[in-house]
């Protein structure tokens, strides 16, 4: 009996301790959250007093471009034209400008950060005419002479590259809303060779970083070729067909609505859809007309309206597929 009361006594001994020293050791821990916090505080104190130096300075810096900036133009309006105009940019640089036109057409979003930004340099002798539609004709004979002028100088192991041209490709869109309406966008594209001869279903075969074929150069168009480069004049082969380097021929798909010579262009008289298009019970819809280049001309002409329909809304296509 006596020393069952002994173990119990020991056993509540012990049960006091730990809660004892359990309660030290919170206070501990509250005592250095407290500390953390505080400190936590200081930083937070710091950092707010070195974002108000921070903007205080670039204050400064600004008002000091936008005071230099307006003295630039007072000089520009009262003395004309100068030369040598010296505009303190910042701190440590400063910038000369030949024309005090730029202070004027540059815009204060861009001066007011830098005098040097793009947005203010002065434009080139001969580019102050602004281009106002794509590419200048100059522009595409340079490209193109520079481009050709390059792969005609490649090693003797591609035995067909060829000739670098600029195409246009009309787009028609014929939406009918009560009218038609005719919307023409021109779209100016660059014809690599692999694209003529190999086209991606080559690709696909694994061909993808060796789309031309190896042997002498311009091997495979001896009759046409020009300075090393297999040259058609240009010419396209549409819906699908094949462009014959050699021949300059286009070899077209063996459909009764695909005529088989000149650019393989469509015969609507004779246009018929595959029993996989919708208008034939099949389960291919104006959908997939977009999502495959080669169901409109190869299987479904009028339900894709390469061929006008009954329907109210039909997309012509021109496309370069050779």
């Amino acid at each position: 009996m006596s020393f069952k009361i002994y173990q119990k006594f020991i056993g509540s001994y012990i049960m006091a301790v730990k809660e004892a020293m359990l309660v030290v050791f919170n206070k501990k821990r509250s005592v250095s959250n407290k500390k953390r916090s505080v400190s936590n505080k200081k930083i937070s104190v710091s950092n707010k007093k070195r974002s108000v130096s921070n903007k205080k300075r670039s204050v400064s810096i600004m008002k000091v471009s936008s005071a230099t900036t307006c003295c630039a133009l007072v000089l520009c309006i009262l003395v004309g034209e100068v030369k040598t105009l010296l505009t303190p940019t910042s701190v440590n640089t400063l910038r000369v400008i030949d024309n005090c036109d730029v202070l004027k057409l540059c815009p204060r979003k861009f001066s007011d950060y830098n005098i040097n930004h793009t947005a203010c340099l002065a434009p080139r002798e001969g580019d102050e005419k602004p281009v106002t539609e794509g590419v200048s004709e100059k522009s595409k004979v340079y490209i193109v002479n520079l481009h050709n002028h390059y792969r005609s100088k490649v090693e003797d192991y591609i035995i067909y590259i060829y000739i670098y041209i600029y195409i246009y490709i009309y787009i028609y869109i014929y939406i009918y809303i009560y009218i038609y309406i005719y919307i023409y966008i021109y779209i100016y594209i660059y014809i690599y060779i692999y694209i003529f001869q190999k086209g991606f279903q080559k690709r696909a075969k694994s061909t993808l970083f060796s789309p031309y074929e190896a042997g002498s150069k311009a091997a495979s168009c001896p009759s046409t070729a020009e300075s090393g480069l297999c040259d058609c004049n240009g010419k396209v082969c549409l819906n699908g067909g094949k462009l014959n380097l050699n021949t300059c021929q286009c070899d077209c798909l063996s459909k009764p609505w695909i005529k088989q010579s000149g650019d393989c262009s469509l015969d609507c008289s004779k246009a018929e859809d595959s029993f996989a298009c919708a208008t034939k019970g099949g389960n291919w819809g104006l959908k997939e007309c977009g999502l495959y280049f080669n169901i409109p001309h190869e299987y479904c002409p009028i339900m894709c309206r390469l061929c006008p329909g009954k329907s109210a809304a039909f997309l012509t296509t021109r496309t370069v597929i050779v």
